[in-house]
C-alpha cells in the first residue's frame, strides 16, 4: 500500500489517465493528429524506459536495444502471416503478437547477455553495437530464404487507427508499471548498488551478474513487447527500420537527457526528445536530424546529469518527488 502513495507511481496513474481521456476523446474525427502523436509519445516513453532497467538503473549503456523491439515487430510479422494466417484480428492474436514477442525477445537478452554481460564500460556497448548487424543480417537473409523482398507487408487486417491506439496503450500501462515496480522493489535497489560501485555491491553479497542478466532480459522482453504496437500500426515488418541503430541512440539519449537513475528521467526524456523531433520535423523535414543532434549535444553538455537529476541537485526538497 505504501507504493500505491510514492509520487512514481503517482505520476504513472496521471499519465494513464491522460492517454485514456485522449483515446476516448480521439474518436473524434478531427483528433486524429492529436492521437497519433500520443501513440508516438507513449512509444517513445516505451523506449525509454525498456532501456532504462539496464542503463539508467543498473549503468550499463546498450546500444543494441532496437534489436529487442525489432523481435517483437518480426514475431507479429510471423504471427499475423504464418501462425495466423486466414484469422481476421482478433485480440487474441494481438495478444499471441505481444507473448511471442515478449518471449523471444527475453530468450534472445538472456543468451546474449550470458556472454555480454561479462564485459564493462565500453567493451560492453561495442558489443552491443555489433547485435544490432547480426540480427538485422540475419532477418534479411531469413526473408530472403522465404522469396520476401523486405519490407515485408502484412495482409490488410481492417484496423483502425483506435485499435492502433489501444494497443499501444495497453503495452504502455504494462511498461509503467513494470518499470516502477523495478525501481522501487529490492531487486532495483540491487542494480542501484551496482550502478554506483558495482565491486562494492559484490563485496556487499549482490550476485551482479545474476541482477545484470535479469536486468538485462527484463529490459529487452519490455523492448520487445513494443515491437507488437509497431507493426501493426505500420503494417509491416521491415528490418532495416526497426533494427537501426539510430532507435538504439534515440533510447540512450532519451535516458541521459530526463536523467539517469531515476523513473521520471526516461519519461522526461521522451518528451523532451520528440518534442524536438516533432517540432524541426514540421519545420525543416530532412534537415531535422542535422539540427537535433547538436541541440541534444549542446543539452547534454549544459545538463550533464539530465534534467530531472539537475532539478533534484539545484532543489534537494525535490528529490522525494523526483524519483
Amino acid at each position: 500500500m505504501r507504493m500505491l502513495k510514492r509520487p512514481g507511481f503517482i505520476a504513472s496513474i496521471i499519465l494513464i489517465l491522460v492517454y485514456l481521456a485522449i483515446g476516448i476523446a480521439g474518436q473524434e474525427g478531427h483528433l486524429l493528429a492529436i492521437v497519433g502523436n500520443a501513440m508516438d509519445t507513449m512509444m517513445y516513453i516505451g523506449w525509454a524506459l525498456a532501456l532504462a532497467v539496464i542503463m539508467s538503473y543498473a549503468g550499463y549503456v546498450s546500444f543494441g536495444h532496437a534489436v529487442f523491439v525489432g523481435i517483437g515487430a518480426w514475431m507479429t510479422a510471423l504471427t499475423i502471416e504464418s501462425i495466423m494466417p486466414s484469422h481476421p484480428f482478433t485480440i487474441s492474436m494481438f495478444i499471441v503478437a505481444l507473448l511471442l514477442g515478449a518471449g523471444v525477445a527475453a530468450l534472445v537478452a538472456y543468451a546474449v547477455g550470458w556472454v555480454v554481460l561479462r564485459l564493462r564500460g565500453a567493451y560492453f556497448a561495442i558489443a552491443t553495437i555489433g547485435l544490432d548487424y547480426v540480427v538485422l543480417y540475419l532477418a534479411i537473409y531469413m526473408l530472403s530464404r522465404a522469396g520476401i523482398s523486405p519490407p515485408m507487408l502484412f495482409r490488410n487486417l481492417n484496423l483502425t487507427v483506435q485499435d492502433f491506439y489501444w494497443m499501444h496503450f495497453i503495452v504502455f500501462i504494462v511498461t509503467l508499471f513494470v518499470v516502477y515496480y523495478i525501481k522501487v522493489s529490492r531487486f532495483g535497489f540491487g542494480l542501484a548498488a551496482i550502478r554506483e560501485d558495482e565491486e562494492a555491491a559484490e563485496v556487499m553479497g549482490v550476485d551482479t551478474f545474476k541482477y545484470k542478466l535479469m536486468a538485462f532480459t527484463l529490459s529487452a522482453l519490455i523492448a520487445g513487447m513494443w515491437g507488437v504496437p509497431l507493426a501493426f500500426r505500420h503494417a509491416k515488418f521491415d528490418p532495416q527500420d526497426v533494427f537501426s541503430l539510430l532507435n538504439s541512440v534515440i533510447m540512450i539519449v532519451e535516458n541521459t537527457v530526463g536523467g539517469l537513475g531515476t523513473f521520471l528521467g526516461p519519461i522526461v526524456g521522451a518528451y523532451i526528445y520528440y518534442g524536438l523531433y516533432w517540432s524541426l520535423l514540421t519545420k525543416i523535414a530532412q534537415a531535422s536530424f542535422v539540427v537535433l543532434g547538436p541541440l541534444i549535444v549542446i543539452i547534454i553538455a549544459l545538463v550533464p546529469e539530465g534534467l530531472v537529476g539537475w532539478l533534484r541537485e539545484k532543489f534537494p526538497r525535490l528529490r522525494k518527488v523526483l524519483e
